[in-house]
């Protein structure tokens, strides 16, 4: 880890409690997820000869060159000639060295999208041992990192990466923080597949002690986007903390189904912010089609709209 972080980034990043490297490679075969589990162990750091070495920095010059082409044609032979130790050096470039806060925005998005392709091709490769060493790079690194690399590379990369998220979970020493940002990247990364769950860990937080995990539950639901979490989003709208509500509220927006217009329009009626209640009402008129156009901003005008349309949508 040291030697691809020296490579990658030219600094002793060691220091924030990243992970060690690959090691013997006896990780669990590939695709063996067990929910009920904690991470498996994943060994030590890499050993590189010179050559290697050379690689490793000629790689990353090819990455940082900016031709599509040449490294495609590099990450697609790192992956299939370079075992673990390759699939290390990808994530650590493309997950902290190139995703470095100060960066520009464009620059991390651009590495955020190669990584999740990196990520995509482990977990459907037979040898998912990277997919474990990302979330390890999760355990043991900053909320920086989980931030500005883990949720979104989560999100973008989807369902292939949700039975490694949920396996988080099991992990008894979670930071509440480090909890929020897992519930976060469980609904963005397996959406529908996320909702009985995030539903589940919801009525687990009840309680005034655990408001900001019951927030996360409903930010991980509406990045879920999906049918099947208007109920659970909906509870949150009758949860006794306001920032709960709030992320509920959010969450019910990125829905466009006429099955969230009932939650939508209660929404409408509790909400007391003008940018919330101007997203309500977007997502209701996009619902609700051309004639969403003629229809006031009050829920009074709202459900008049949905009785007589007869609970349909457009």
């Amino acid at each position: 880890m040291i030697v691809f972080l020296a490579l990658a980034l030219a600094t002793a990043c060691n220091s924030n409690g990243a992970p060690d490297g690959p090691g013997d490679g006896n990780g669990p075969p590939g695709g063996a997820v067990d929910s009920d589990k904690g991470l498996p162990p994943i060994g030590g750091p890499s050993d590189l000869d010179e050559s290697q070495k050379r690689y490793y920095i000629d790689s990353r010059s090819i990455y940082l060159a900016g031709n599509p082409a040449a490294w495609e044609v590099r990450r697609t032979e790192i992956l299939a000639t370079k075992g673990h130790a390759g699939q290390e050096f990808l994530i650590v470039l493309l997950g902290l060295a190139e995703q470095d806060p100060e960066r520009d925005a464009v620059h991390q998005e651009v590495a955020r999208a190669e990584l999740s392709k990196v990520l995509r091709d482990i977990a459907a490769s037979g040898d998912d041992w990277g997919c474990w060493y990302f979330m390890h790079m999760f355990l043991r690194g900053d909320m920086v990192f989980a931030n500005s690399s883990f949720v979104p590379t989560c999100i973008q990369t989807g369902k292939p990466l949700y039975p490694y998220v949920r396996r988080l979970i099991n992990e008894g020493d979670l930071k509440e923080i480090q909890l929020g940002s897992v519930y976060q990247a469980l609904g963005g990364a397996g959406r529908d597949l996320a909702v009985a769950d995030l539903a589940h860990f919801y009525d687990r937080h009840s309680g005034p002690d655990g408001s900001i995990l019951r927030a996360s539950c409903m930010t991980g639901l509406g990045l879920a986007a999906s049918e099947s979490a208007i109920d659970a989003l909906s509870k949150g709208l009758d949860d006794p903390d306001s920032f709960v509500r709030e992320e509920a509220i959010k969450g019910l927006t990125c829905i466009g189904s006429a099955k969230a217009v009932p939650a939508l329009i209660k929404a409408l009626k509790m909400s007391k912010k003008f940018r919330e209640k101007n997203a309500i009402l977007e997502r209701l008129r996009q619902i609700a089609g051309d004639k969403g156009k003629k229809i006031g901003d009050t829920p009074a005008a709202w459900e008049e709209w949905w009785r007589s349309n007869g609970g349909r949508q457009g």
